[in-house]
């Protein structure tokens, strides 16, 4: 059985890790990983407030909601998935796409062919905006190398507890 690399991603607010496996099924191994930092934007809402003072409108009922918001990414990404407010769903599209540019040069530089895996706290509540987002053409707009990238499948991992479920699998592999 021959051994693939696969790209392995967790997207957090301010940081994204990501990670390169190679090995058989069932025998993954870690070969690179790295941690990118959002410097530009710490939030969404950073996203939507830079939208706002250059000119595009933020609805009033924005406004207020993301003022009392305990969580304010939830409120820009609920209202860009529902296409309520374009300032939402314009920032919401610049995350998916810069995150895809990086997860496509990730998987170029690794030569992951064997897929993309995107897990973590963000990306299953963002499933309903991948498919019209940016994600995918910014992943694939790589040049002369766009077609290897269309090739590679891309899945969101929706359990929760992958991490966990991982780290316990190979804790209790160890020898």
């Amino acid at each position: 059985m021959s051994e693939s690399l696969v790209l392995a991603g967790d997207t957090g607010g301010t940081k994204s890790n990501l990670a390169l496996f190679r090995g058989s099924p069932g025998a993954p191994r870690a070969v690179a990983e790295r941690t990118y930092q959002n410097r530009e934007f710490g939030s969404l809402t950073d996203v939507v407030r830079r939208f706002r003072d250059r000119g595009m409108a933020e609805p009033d009922w924005l406004t207020a909601r993301l003022d009392t918001a305990a969580d304010r990414a939830a409120v820009i990404t609920q209202a860009g998935i529902a296409d309520q407010a374009a300032i939402c769903t314009k920032a919401l599209d610049l995350f998916l796409s810069a995150y895809g540019a990086a997860a496509g040069n990730l998987a170029l530089t690794a030569l992951a062919t064997g897929g993309l895996y995107i897990g973590g706290g963000i990306a299953p509540k963002l499933v309903g905006a991948f498919p019209d987002s940016g994600f995918m053409a910014a992943f694939t707009d790589k040049g002369r190398l766009s077609g290897m990238l269309r090739d590679v499948p891309v899945h969101i991992v929706l359990e929760p507890k992958t991490a966990l479920l991982g780290a316990a699998s190979r804790a209790l592999a160890a020898p």
